[in-house]
């Protein structure tokens, strides 16, 4: 299947782009039915007032959702993933001409498994800030090849990406895969609401952007 027709005929994908006279390229990808309207919120609360060249990506699933019961449900899941990580990475080097050396990717839900999935497969973006997602197959994630900024945000009252079962081995993979894991904000009351990590977010990209 081709990349574009993946993404028209199963993601719907959906963006945009306010463009500055800056090196900064950030990324911002959507949940599972996300819409634009939402990452603008979510842009306008993380970096007001930042200098930067945006790009938004809504879709309607970045991958299809994967049953462990399945195999063909966790066949298609992995080959939605392959698809969008292919086209996520094309836009980085397109956007970036350090090849990601100045690109930031925030990703919420699903948005976030697409932005730890970029990493784990070794394109090397400055940072991603994952909030309520987590690596599907923990068990598969090769060894960092890159440096790239880790910061993870997680409630621990998830009901989408389980705090025991998707969290914490996605924890312990990245920690011993020798990924550059910085920071991890966890919420004890936080569930898979965005609103309960925007604080932890904020602080996390005010961080990285005072590192060169």
């Amino acid at each position: 299947m081709k990349l574009h027709t993946y993404l028209h005929k199963f993601c719907r994908l959906k963006q945009w782009e306010i463009k500055a006279d800056s090196d900064l390229n950030v990324i911002l990808l959507s949940p599972r039915g996300g819409c634009l309207e939402s990452l603008f919120q979510i842009h306008r609360f993380l970096f007001s007032g930042v200098e930067a060249n945006f790009h938004f990506f809504a879709v309607d699933q970045w991958y299809p959702i994967p049953d462990p019961f399945d195999p063909e449900k966790r066949r298609l899941s992995k080959m939605g993933q392959s698809l969008s990580r292919d086209f996520l990475s094309q836009v980085v080097r397109l956007s970036d001409p350090t090849g990601g050396k100045n690109t930031i990717v925030f990703g919420y839900s699903a948005g976030a498994v697409m932005a730890l999935d970029l990493v784990t497969h070794g394109m090397p973006v400055r940072a991603i800030v994952p909030c309520a997602g987590a690596i599907l197959e923990p068990t598969e994630t090769p060894i960092a090849t890159t440096n790239t900024r880790i910061y993870l945000h997680h409630g621990k009252r998830d009901d989408v990406f389980d705090w025991q079962e998707r969290y914490l081995p996605m924890k312990s993979t990245l920690i011993g895969n020798g990924y550059n894991l910085v920071s991890t904000f966890e919420s004890d009351f936080g569930g898979h609401g965005i609103i309960d990590l925007l604080k932890g977010a904020e602080k996390s990209i005010n961080s990285e952007l005072q590192k060169k």
